[in-house]
């Protein structure tokens, strides 16, 4: 399954989050905004496990057990920001 995150910026400018599966239904969001991306990217590794990685910052993975190897699983990063300053 390919998931999609999204980061936006709410009414009143805090940053956040939400997992969503391929097909448009979210699955989990943050439940509160950040002030900074660095947290609300740090509150979405803790509560999904998928980590942003990559030079452009557009990708996320999480480390799954299988068969006593290691599979990854992906998502694609959307930063909806009006503003994308990082900080």
């Amino acid at each position: 399954m390919r998931y999609v995150i999204d980061f936006y910026e709410d009414a009143e400018g805090r940053i956040r989050w939400r997992l969503s599966a391929a097909n448009g239904h979210i699955l989990a969001d943050g439940g509160q905004g950040y002030s900074r991306i660095t947290d609300a990217r740090n509150g979405m590794t803790s509560a999904t496990g998928f980590e942003v990685f990559g030079e452009d910052q557009a990708t996320a993975r999480r480390a799954l057990a299988v068969d006593n190897a290691t599979a990854f699983e992906f998502a694609t990063v959307k930063d909806l920001r009006k503003e994308r300053v990082d900080g």
